[in-house]
């Protein structure tokens, strides 16, 4: 018994995965992506609209503010009216010993598209994203801090399904729209430049930018959940191989 509840606890992002399609799919046009996200938001089953902004931080034009803790939470909340209203968080990281600091700014010289969140000057790590609900869909703005010596580099989002996706965007103060949809919750993703940014003596730091992000996220309900794990567990107890008494019953 404890072998085949092992099993289904290991299975379910598997089993998940083959309902709702095979691949992750992306996007590069925002239009595109939107249709594709809205089309998953679904209150019964608690997929839901959230927006992230940094204007709480920056609220007037060309403004800044530093963070030199390791993590800033930022509020998501659904603005669509007249829907309920859902609040939800996501946690940005810099991380790194003496790598630590994130800049929210509204600088027209950073961002020509609205406030932005920037891993400042970061030797040795990427901007990270770790989210406190599953995320089905993610669109975003994504750069590189300004810099005279670039003007083009290569994005690359990890996410913790062990998927990745490289593609060339725009460095500050442009942006570049990249999206997916994926058949498997996301909880965490990584978004490098490839620490290509000069700060001078030949040493090269992470300078990744990133704003206005939009997710689908889904929030599961005890009830639903357990629903799901006991429709499961009678699925895969229905096609279980015959054993002993039940064979010698016939009833399998």
């Amino acid at each position: 018994m404890k072998t085949e509840i092992h099993t289904i606890v290991c299975c379910l992002p598997l089993l998940w995965s083959a309902i709702c399609g095979a691949q992750t799919a992306t996007f590069s046009d925002a239009a595109a992506f939107s249709n594709a996200a809205n089309a998953l938001v679904d209150y019964d089953l608690n997929r839901r609209p959230v927006a992230f902004t940094f204007e709480d931080f920056v609220p007037d034009p060309n403004e800044s503010i530093i963070f030199e803790t390791p993590a800033v939470v930022v509020p998501g909340i659904d603005l669509r009216i007249p829907f309920p209203t859902y609040v939800s968080s996501a946690t940005f990281e810099a991380g790194g010993e003496g790598d630590r600091t994130l800049i929210a700014s509204s600088f027209t010289s950073e961002s020509l598209a609205g406030p932005v969140l920037r891993n400042f000057d970061n030797t040795r790590n990427p901007l990270s994203v770790h989210f406190a609900d599953p995320v089905y869909a993610l669109g975003a703005y994504f750069s590189t801090g300004p810099s005279p010596y670039v003007s083009n580099f290569t994005a690359t989002l990890t996410l913790d399904t062990g998927e990745q996706f490289t593609f060339s965007a725009q460095a500050a103060p442009y942006s570049t729209f990249f999206g997916f949809i994926s058949p498997i919750p996301v909880r965490e993703l990584t978004f490098s430049d490839g620490g290509i940014g000069p700060i001078g003596n030949g040493f090269y730091a992470h300078e990744e930018q990133i704003g206005d992000i939009f997710t689908i996220t889904q929030v599961p309900e005890p009830g639903a959940l357990a629903l799901f794990g006991l429709g499961a567990l009678a699925l895969l107890w229905g096609a279980r191989p015959c054993r002993g008494r039940a064979r010698a019953l016939g009833s399998c």
